[in-house]
């Protein structure tokens, strides 16, 4: 005992260890005899254990190519409804594999394909559930994965998470904004490789005091920036600027990159254009097959004709009500009927659009950021 409130969590936390692990895996060692026939046995334990598996490979999968809306964002953000579909699919086609397969070599009957595919469509939905359950515990204990000993996969809970929690059913969690960063930028060992600046407005250059231990970890940062942000932030810490610095405490390290055109960065070309904040000039980019425009109150004619047909837009949509600088969600979701992107997401969004609530309302293939959302573009 060393403090109140210390205690009762340390054996809680021992305790589900054993359950978790010990008696939930119990269940599946049984497995292999259960029934008269040994067939039986070995076909009940190689649908548990590989069922699972190539449901979550085919939801990856599927979840990369089709995948638009978010299964749980705040538990696992890359899952999306339509890997999990896919997922489903993938399991109920290995189930029927394995018993037809199994049945051809030893002779015996199972129990018919009508009650394999129903078995592994519960099987299916089971495992995800429990890769859901070993997210929640990861992400409580601000881990992204299990351990680094199986690459590709994590650690031995990382592979065995869907097996284990057939009878894990339910869990709760509660997680602030701040937190949802802390757990994101922990979790996946975040590196800020460069910043990109629209403009000079407190919201988006205030940060940069926060850059101090991530460049205690990395060195300074590349920072690209128009002529006149740049001289903004110049003027706003001058005391990272000026030289004199402050006694026995960091700074900020950034070096700065104008953009007056085209760049390339990691093998995309960033193409800067025009965007009206009200009667301020900030930048929006254009990169690969994705863009990004935020803080704007119109978007030129000639830069909307770059702006069609992309997979990825990012659209500034403050709330519902007008604002002289800023779109509205009304307007941003005339804009993307508008572009036709394969997906948008609004970005700068106010606290009076709730979350779940607004998305409800969205047209499919649209929905708000969040914090922890990661997108792959192709050039």
């Amino acid at each position: 005992y060393t403090e109140p409130g210390a205690s009762v969590p340390a054996i809680t936390g021992h305790l589900l260890v054993f359950f978790y692990v010990g008696l939930l895996g119990s269940f599946v060692v049984q497995l292999r005899w259960l029934g008269e026939r040994p067939a039986t046995g070995a076909i009940a334990f190689l649908l548990v254990v590989f069922v699972p598996k190539c449901g979550d490979i085919g939801a990856y999968f599927t979840g990369r190519r089709l995948g638009k809306r978010k299964l749980a964002p705040v538990l696992s953000p890359a899952k999306t409804v339509e890997g999990a579909i896919g997922g489903l699919l993938c399991s109920v086609a290995l189930a029927i594999g394995i018993v037809v397969v199994g049945e051809w070599l030893t002779g015996q009957q199972f129990r018919g394909l009508l009650f394999t595919a129903v078995l592994g469509l519960i099987l299916g939905l089971t495992a995800q559930l429990g890769d859901l359950v070993e997210s929640l515990i990861k992400r409580d204990c601000r881990q992204k994965d299990a351990s680094a000993n199986i690459p590709g996969f994590g650690g031995i809970l990382d592979v065995i998470d869907s097996v284990l929690d057939y009878d894990l059913k339910s869990g709760r969690t509660s997680t602030s904004s701040a937190d949802k960063v802390i757990a994101f930028v922990e979790d996946n060992e975040l590196k800020p490789e460069w910043i990109l600046e629209t403009h000079a407005h407190a919201d988006h250059i205030l940060g940069l005091d926060d850059l101090r231990p991530f460049n205690l970890r990395q060195g300074q940062i590349p920072l690209y920036a128009n002529r006149a942000t740049r001289e903004t932030i110049q003027r706003v810490f001058s005391y990272v600027f000026d030289g004199g610095g402050t006694l026995n405490s960091t700074i900020p390290e950034v070096g700065f990159t104008d953009i007056d055109g085209p760049f390339d960065l990691f093998g995309l070309r960033f193409l800067p254009f025009p965007l009206e904040h009200g009667d301020m000039g900030v930048l929006g980019f254009r990169f690969g097959r994705a863009a990004y425009a935020t803080d704007f109150s119109t978007i030129p004619p000639a830069v909307l004709a770059e702006l069609q047909g992309l997979d990825v837009l990012i659209l500034d949509a403050l709330r519902d009500h007008p604002h002289p600088n800023h779109s509205t969600v009304e307007q941003s979701v005339a804009l993307v009927r508008q572009l036709q992107p394969r997906r948008a997401y609004f970005t700068h969004i106010a606290h009076d659009l709730p979350h779940a609530e607004t998305n409800a309302r969205l047209p499919a293939g649209v929905e708000l950021a969040y914090d922890g959302l990661t997108l792959e573009v192709e050039s």
